[in-house]
Protein backbone atom coordinates (compact mmCIF):
# COMPACT_ATOMS: atom_id res chain seq x y z
CA UNK A 1 0.00 0.00 0.00
CA UNK A 2 1.32 3.16 -1.24
CA UNK A 3 -0.05 6.67 0.37
CA UNK A 4 0.50 10.06 -0.21
CA UNK A 5 -0.49 12.30 2.57
CA UNK A 6 -0.79 15.98 3.61
CA UNK A 7 -1.15 17.59 6.70
CA UNK A 8 -2.16 21.12 7.37
CA UNK A 9 -0.07 22.52 10.20
CA UNK A 10 -0.61 25.70 11.52
CA UNK A 11 1.52 28.64 12.66
CA UNK A 12 1.60 30.52 15.33
CA UNK A 13 0.19 33.53 13.16
CA UNK A 14 -2.78 31.49 12.60
CA UNK A 15 -1.54 30.75 8.51
CA UNK A 16 -2.08 27.08 7.63
CA UNK A 17 1.01 25.44 6.26
CA UNK A 18 0.60 22.37 4.18
CA UNK A 19 3.15 19.37 4.87
CA UNK A 20 3.34 16.82 1.91
CA UNK A 21 4.33 13.04 2.50
CA UNK A 22 5.12 9.52 1.14
CA UNK A 23 4.39 6.38 2.67
CA UNK A 24 4.71 2.85 1.65
CA UNK A 25 3.44 -0.09 4.01
CA UNK A 26 4.05 -4.35 2.86
CA UNK A 27 2.30 -5.89 5.15
CA UNK A 28 1.61 -9.71 5.79
CA UNK A 29 -0.85 -10.85 8.38
CA UNK A 30 -0.68 -11.27 11.10
CA UNK A 31 3.02 -9.95 12.05
CA UNK A 32 5.04 -8.53 9.95
CA UNK A 33 5.45 -5.05 8.36
CA UNK A 34 8.18 -2.75 6.61
CA UNK A 35 7.16 0.89 6.06
CA UNK A 36 8.84 3.76 4.59
CA UNK A 37 8.23 7.27 5.41
CA UNK A 38 9.72 10.04 3.89
CA UNK A 39 8.67 14.20 4.64
CA UNK A 40 10.52 16.56 3.09
CA UNK A 41 9.96 19.50 5.34
CA UNK A 42 10.64 17.74 8.01
CA UNK A 43 14.02 16.08 7.02
CA UNK A 44 12.35 12.94 7.66
CA UNK A 45 13.22 9.35 5.60
CA UNK A 46 12.96 6.15 7.80
CA UNK A 47 12.61 2.81 7.41
CA UNK A 48 10.67 0.53 9.74
CA UNK A 49 10.74 -3.47 9.98
CA UNK A 50 8.76 -5.71 11.98
CA UNK A 51 9.29 -10.03 11.99
CA UNK A 52 6.92 -10.77 14.38
CA UNK A 53 9.66 -10.22 17.04
CA UNK A 54 12.06 -7.58 16.95
CA UNK A 55 10.64 -3.74 15.74
CA UNK A 56 13.59 -1.73 14.23
CA UNK A 57 13.38 1.89 13.15
CA UNK A 58 16.51 3.15 10.40
CA UNK A 59 16.97 6.76 10.14
CA UNK A 60 18.38 6.89 6.57
CA UNK A 61 19.24 10.66 6.98
CA UNK A 62 21.61 9.75 10.01
CA UNK A 63 22.24 6.37 9.46
CA UNK A 64 21.12 5.82 13.19
CA UNK A 65 18.96 2.54 14.10
CA UNK A 66 17.04 1.49 17.18
CA UNK A 67 16.08 -2.28 18.06
CA UNK A 68 13.12 -3.48 20.32
CA UNK A 69 11.87 -6.81 21.12
CA UNK A 70 8.40 -6.62 20.20
CA UNK A 71 7.04 -10.09 19.88
CA UNK A 72 3.10 -10.75 18.64
CA UNK A 73 0.76 -9.23 15.77
CA UNK A 74 0.33 -5.88 13.85
CA UNK A 75 -2.47 -5.43 16.60
CA UNK A 76 0.19 -5.40 19.46
CA UNK A 77 2.85 -3.94 17.78
CA UNK A 78 0.67 -0.52 17.70
CA UNK A 79 -1.58 -1.12 21.03
CA UNK A 80 1.88 -2.00 23.26
CA UNK A 81 4.93 -1.19 21.13
CA UNK A 82 4.16 2.20 19.29
CA UNK A 83 2.43 3.42 23.04
CA UNK A 84 5.14 2.83 25.05
CA UNK A 85 7.96 3.97 22.47
CA UNK A 86 5.82 6.93 21.73
CA UNK A 87 5.82 6.31 17.80
CA UNK A 88 3.26 7.20 15.15
CA UNK A 89 3.44 5.80 11.13
CA UNK A 90 0.96 8.00 8.83
CA UNK A 91 -2.91 5.52 9.42
CA UNK A 92 -1.60 3.27 11.69
CA UNK A 93 -5.12 2.53 13.11
CA UNK A 94 -5.50 0.78 9.50
CA UNK A 95 -3.84 -2.65 11.34
CA UNK A 96 -6.96 -2.10 14.49
CA UNK A 97 -9.42 -1.90 11.69
CA UNK A 98 -11.71 -5.44 11.98
CA UNK A 99 -10.20 -6.36 15.52
CA UNK A 100 -11.99 -6.15 18.59
CA UNK A 101 -8.97 -2.80 19.75
CA UNK A 102 -11.13 -0.58 16.37
CA UNK A 103 -12.15 2.62 17.80
CA UNK A 104 -15.82 2.21 16.20
CA UNK A 105 -17.97 2.71 19.35
CA UNK A 106 -16.16 6.05 19.38
CA UNK A 107 -18.53 7.75 16.46
CA UNK A 108 -21.17 9.47 17.52
CA UNK A 109 -22.00 10.27 14.12
CA UNK A 110 -22.24 8.80 10.29
CA UNK A 111 -23.49 10.37 6.97
CA UNK A 112 -23.21 8.95 3.17
CA UNK A 113 -22.04 12.01 1.51
CA UNK A 114 -22.27 10.48 -1.91
CA UNK A 115 -21.05 8.50 -4.65
CA UNK A 116 -17.45 9.52 -6.54
CA UNK A 117 -14.66 8.22 -8.16
CA UNK A 118 -11.06 8.88 -7.55
CA UNK A 119 -8.43 7.22 -10.05
CA UNK A 120 -11.35 5.66 -12.34
CA UNK A 121 -12.95 3.90 -9.13
CA UNK A 122 -16.35 4.14 -8.31
CA UNK A 123 -16.91 4.59 -4.35
CA UNK A 124 -18.42 6.11 -1.95
CA UNK A 125 -18.00 9.13 0.27
CA UNK A 126 -18.72 9.07 3.87
CA UNK A 127 -18.04 11.29 6.82
CA UNK A 128 -18.29 10.45 10.90
CA UNK A 129 -17.94 12.60 14.11
CA UNK A 130 -16.42 11.50 16.84
CA UNK A 131 -15.18 13.69 20.26
CA UNK A 132 -12.68 16.01 19.09
CA UNK A 133 -12.33 14.92 15.45
CA UNK A 134 -14.10 14.75 12.21
CA UNK A 135 -13.74 13.06 9.54
CA UNK A 136 -13.95 11.54 6.01
CA UNK A 137 -13.11 8.50 4.07
CA UNK A 138 -14.16 7.33 0.39
CA UNK A 139 -14.47 2.80 0.10
CA UNK A 140 -13.99 1.45 -3.27
CA UNK A 141 -17.23 -0.04 -4.17
CA UNK A 142 -17.37 -3.82 -5.16
CA UNK A 143 -16.06 -7.04 -3.51
CA UNK A 144 -13.05 -5.15 -2.36
CA UNK A 145 -13.99 -2.20 -0.46
CA UNK A 146 -11.03 -0.88 0.41
CA UNK A 147 -10.11 3.18 1.65
CA UNK A 148 -9.07 5.20 -1.13
CA UNK A 149 -8.94 8.68 0.53
CA UNK A 150 -8.97 10.15 4.22
CA UNK A 151 -9.16 13.40 5.27
CA UNK A 152 -9.15 13.80 9.19
CA UNK A 153 -9.48 17.15 10.87
CA UNK A 154 -8.91 18.27 14.47
CA UNK A 155 -11.87 20.13 16.05
CA UNK A 156 -10.94 20.11 19.16
CA UNK A 157 -8.26 22.91 18.10
CA UNK A 158 -9.50 26.21 17.12
CA UNK A 159 -7.35 26.08 13.97
CA UNK A 160 -8.37 22.89 12.75
CA UNK A 161 -5.11 21.13 11.50
CA UNK A 162 -6.59 18.66 8.86
CA UNK A 163 -4.56 15.57 7.78
CA UNK A 164 -5.24 13.63 4.32
CA UNK A 165 -4.07 10.52 2.01
CA UNK A 166 -4.67 9.21 -1.06
CA UNK A 167 -4.29 5.60 -0.75
CA UNK A 168 -2.85 2.97 -3.61
CA UNK A 169 -3.06 -0.82 -2.91
CA UNK A 170 -1.45 -4.19 -4.51
CA UNK A 171 -3.39 -6.65 -2.73
CA UNK A 172 -0.94 -9.20 -5.00
CA UNK A 173 2.42 -8.37 -3.96
CA UNK A 174 5.70 -10.50 -4.17
CA UNK A 175 6.66 -10.69 -0.49
CA UNK A 176 9.78 -12.03 0.40
CA UNK A 177 9.98 -12.70 4.39
CA UNK A 178 13.69 -10.69 4.30
CA UNK A 179 11.82 -7.99 3.29
CA UNK A 180 10.43 -7.28 7.12
CA UNK A 181 14.38 -8.41 8.55
CA UNK A 182 16.73 -4.73 9.26
CA UNK A 183 20.01 -5.80 8.08
CA UNK A 184 22.56 -2.85 9.21
CA UNK A 185 24.54 -1.28 7.08
CA UNK A 186 28.24 -0.74 7.63
CA UNK A 187 28.10 2.95 8.44
CA UNK A 188 24.61 2.50 10.70
CA UNK A 189 24.99 3.25 14.05
CA UNK A 190 22.90 1.41 17.15
CA UNK A 191 21.19 3.71 19.38
CA UNK A 192 18.60 3.01 22.35
CA UNK A 193 15.46 4.68 22.90
CA UNK A 194 15.63 7.79 24.90
CA UNK A 195 12.90 8.40 27.64
CA UNK A 196 10.38 11.31 26.50
CA UNK A 197 8.62 13.60 28.85
CA UNK A 198 5.80 11.96 29.94
CA UNK A 199 7.46 8.73 30.86
CA UNK A 200 7.36 6.77 27.43
CA UNK A 201 10.57 5.93 25.09
CA UNK A 202 11.34 7.90 21.65
CA UNK A 203 13.68 7.21 18.93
Amino acid sequence: MAIKNGKLQVLYSGQKILVSGTSSFIAKLPNKLFTQVKVDEKQMDFNMYFDGQKLTLYSKNNKFYVSVSAPGTLKDLVLNTFAEKGIQLPLQDLFLWGTDASSKDAITSAVTIAEATLDGKPCTHYAYRQEDVDWQIWVQEGDKPLPLQLVITTTSETSQPQYSARLDWDLNPDILDATFMFVPPEDAHAIDFMPSSDGNEKN
